[in-house]
């Protein structure tokens, strides 16, 4: 759980709108939430423009490690010698789905049109300089469920992971609406998913961490746990038995004596006739 100071003190959903546009980075924003504990906390480390910075280090574990650029952790890049070597990885494209809260029978016959509707509504809310980036935009049954993907067109135009920052605070602040044929569409900001694709092909969610390090973590408090529950086990095996010849012995010790004795036998005398 995280807990986010500007949210804590200022309360309103203008400042949440504020807080998490583009104005505040990703990266920016991760470093004003204090995790549970706070002290030795991980804190991310942003570049000068917002952005996260290739190699992340965790000062109270000492462990340092590599992320793309939406903060993620690249797997095998964890070292406590020294910095790795990391290079900035870029994200190629969003994987973007929600749903809108209305009914599918709105649009139904009319879905081409809408989608056209949708995608140009998305070109200019959010400022695209080039269409092409909306791509694969589906509109499907189950309320109304949205999904296209958010692609990198070219180096110049802007960076699809502010894009997306950008709509992932739009959609879940509710702030994103869709006008179609007299009727107000509103996304349920509890549905929006993003999954990040970056140019080497690895696949992330919206928010970066360091999952390598909390899986090793987990591993470990496993194999803890499996071991002092064998060891328990095996102490109170011993515990049983040797209570057990522990009563044995008392038994024995002190019951009635026992005393045998050698049976004797008589020769017949002999007859002399």
């Amino acid at each position: 759980m995280h807990i986010c100071l500007p949210l804590v003190f200022l309360g309103t959903s203008l400042n949440l709108r504020f807080i998490l546009s583009t104005a505040v980075s990703r990266c920016q924003l991760n470093t004003l939430c204090l995790p549970d504990g706070m002290l030795g906390a991980y804190v991310p480390q942003c570049t000068e423009d917002g952005k996260y910075s290739p190699v992340q280090c965790h000062g109270s574990t000492g462990y340092c490690w590599c992320v793309d650029a939406s903060g993620t952790t690249i797997e095998g890049t964890e070292t406590r010698d020294g910095l790795p070597e990391c290079s900035e990885v870029p994200i190629q494209s969003v994987e973007i789905k929600f749903a809108i809260k209305d009914d599918f029978s709105l649009v139904k016959n009319d879905l081409e049109e809408f989608k056209k509707i949708l995608t140009n509504h998305l070109v200019d809310e959010f400022s695209l300089t080039d269409p092409r980036m909306i791509q694969n935009l589906e509109v499907t049954e189950g309320s109304i469920l949205v999904s296209y993907d958010l692609v990198q067109i070219d180096e110049s135009v802007m960076s699809v992971s502010d894009i997306s920052q950008h709509m992932e605070s739009e959609f879940k602040s509710g702030y994103f609406k869709v006008h179609y044929k007299h009727h107000v569409f509103t996304i349920d900001e509890s549905t929006a998913e993003f999954s990040m694709q970056t140019a080497e092909g690895s696949s992330s969610g919206g928010s970066g961490g360091t999952s390598g390090i909390v899986v090793a973590v987990v591993v470990i408090l496993l194999i803890t746990i499996v071991v002092a529950v064998v060891v328990g086990y095996v102490v109170y095996r011993k515990r049983c038995m040797m209570g057990s010849s522990t009563a044995k012995y008392m038994r024995s010790k002190d019951g009635p004596e026992v005393s045998f004795e050698q049976d004797t036998y008589s020769l017949p005398t002999p007859n002399h006739a």
